[in-house]
């Protein structure tokens, strides 16, 4: 079908006489649709939310001086917060604690699903000045259908998070001075460990420790150095020793040769010795002897028997008895030639004695500090590694020392509440305006859709119309010229008719405006104030 009414240029004139022609299509659709949002308004079910703001105090005592434990930032902890107010054990302590879902719909529903729709009507967010600063304050929301409930509520989860903070810091204080100490108390005893093992090797390596390896090298330098002064002196001694060896071989020689002439001249007897002569000087003799002859020597033959008569009978020596030549038969009288010679190689061989003990001696000694300094470097690792341990342990007990005292320090901060602290600075009060549903969207909403309803109704009548209003919709539609217009004959009722119109058009307007005016109102001010307003009226 097509349409003989659409003009070749919208314009003013036609517009409003499209609207005229369609007012009733205009006016009720817009009329009923705003009625019907003034009706929603106030039958549709309303939420009331409660927020209360919270503030971080920072605490009173600068960070400079003391510490706090709290390791988290805000935002972290808002977070926890938000777990702990939405758990399911505080959500059922407020649902039993205000009644909350105590309505017959309320009761058939089952416990998980009462949390569940607690929760979505629980909101915590954090409040920042700044995107990348971290947050200063954070606020708790709730909603209810009763506004009251939900002031109650909210001010019930801002005094557990107060206190939770409150108690959580406490706990956290404590348990972490608690903590370092028994740490401190265990590296303590193991401290005490290596102390003693530091202790019983220093103590069992006395003398080989890496700093007495100086002390060590010096004592070693002067062992050697008197070492080669005692060998020089040995040295020196055994060749005086030979000397006096040798001048009393040669004197024996010379009183043997002596001896020989005087048993010649008394025609060979040989029951007489040399006065002077004594068992040992006959013994060094005889061993001088055996040296260049035989045992059948007469000499030697004759010094063996004079050596036993001599051991048979020793007091022969000192009794000094008289040969029957006048002599003393006996040989108690030294040679005087030779006692210096004996006293000399006496004197002589005790100091070889004495320098050979010290040699031994001091080679002990020698021995004794080169095995110290050849272990030095073994004692020094052994000593580096327990060192080593022991300067970690050590360290790590100074450390644990210090947090335990900056613990104790921040746990009486907590006690005495000069920490950081949460403060509601804003309590939640009772709501005037429901957040559910939004008025000021069911407004929009609501007169977009009377318009858009009232538009699209004239629109549709306007495209399905075919009667022609315009002469120059005959002559574009047809392709025929016009000849004469018959003007409308219009009789006296019809007047009466167009003024009542007219009327019902200008009420019908009227009461729309009425209709805006009101749903603006409600939708603006509230339905509770304008209810209030509404009462105190009838009132009067």
């Amino acid at each position: 079908m097509q349409n003989r009414n659409k003009p070749e240029g919208v314009n003013i004139g036609y517009i409003l006489d499209v609207v005229s022609r369609n007012r009733w299509f205009l006016i009720i659709p817009f009329m009923v649709i705003l009625l019907a949002g003034i009706v929603l308004a106030f039958t549709l079910p309303k939420m009331y939310e409660a927020k209360a703001l919270i503030l971080v105090r920072p605490q009173k005592v600068a960070k400079n001086f003391v510490q706090t434990m709290e390791s988290a930032n805000i935002d972290s902890r808002i977070n926890t917060i938000s777990q702990q107010i939405m758990s399911r054990s505080n959500l059922e302590k407020i649902i039993n604690r205000y009644g909350l879902f105590s309505n017959p719909e309320g009761k058939e529903l089952y416990r998980e699903e009462k949390i569940a729709l607690l929760r979505e009507r629980i909101t915590v967010e954090a409040i920042k000045r700044d995107k990348r600063a971290p947050a200063d304050a954070f606020s708790i929301a709730f909603r209810d259908k009763d506004p009251k409930l939900a002031m109650q509520v909210t001010n019930a989860f801002a005094n557990y998070v107060i206190d939770e903070n409150l108690k959580a810091r406490q706990e956290q204080t404590v348990g972490t001075a608690q903590f370092l100490e028994e740490e401190q108390a265990a590296v303590k005893k193991k401290l005490e460990r290596y102390e003693r093992a530091l202790k019983e090797y220093r103590q069992k390596y006395m003398g080989g420790l890496p700093e007495q390896l100086d002390a060590n090298l010096r004592t070693l330098d002067r062992l050697q150095n008197q070492l080669i002064a005692r060998q020089e002196s040995l040295r020196d001694a055994r060749n005086r020793l030979a000397a006096v060896e040798n001048l009393i071989v040669e004197k024996r020689q010379m009183e043997k040769r002596n001896a020989g002439a005087a048993v010649a001249a008394t025609g060979g007897d040989t029951s007489a010795p040399d006065e002077a002569q004594t068992l040992d000087q006959l013994k060094e003799r005889l061993a001088g002897l055996q040296t260049r002859y035989t045992d059948k020597h007469p000499d030697i033959v004759r010094l063996k028997s004079i050596i036993a008569k001599l051991e048979a009978n020793p007091g022969a020596i000192k009794s000094g008895k008289k040969s029957s030549g006048g002599r003393v038969s006996g040989i108690s009288r030294r040679n005087p030639e030779l006692d210096p010679y004996l006293v000399q190689r006496t004197e002589i061989q005790s100091e070889i004695a004495s320098l050979t003990e010290d040699i031994a001696g001091i080679k002990r000694q020698v021995l004794y500090y080169q095995r110290l300094v050849e272990d030095t470097p073994r004692r020094e690792q052994e000593l580096q590694a327990l060192k080593r341990d022991y300067d970690e342990i050590r360290d790590t007990y100074r450390s644990l020392l210090e947090r335990k005292l900056e613990a104790d320090i921040a746990v009486n901060m907590e006690k005495k509440q000069k920490g950081e602290q949460f403060v509601i600075i804003d309590p939640a009060v009772v709501p005037e305006m429901p957040v559910e549903p939004d008025l000021k969207k069911l407004f929009a909403m609501v007169l977009a859709a009377a318009i858009g309803v009232g538009g699209g109704l004239v629109f549709l009548r306007e495209y399905m119309d075919t009667s022609f209003r315009r002469p120059k919709d005959v002559e574009t539609f047809l392709d025929v010229p016009l000849l004469a217009e018959v003007p409308v004959l219009r009789r006296i009722t019809d007047s009466r008719k167009k003024r009542l119109r007219q009327s019902l058009t200008y009420a019908s307007i009227l009461l729309s405006m009425v209709f805006l005016g009101s749903f603006a109102v409600i939708s603006f001010k509230g339905v509770e104030p304008v209810k209030e307003y509404i009462k105190k009226y009838i009132a009067l």
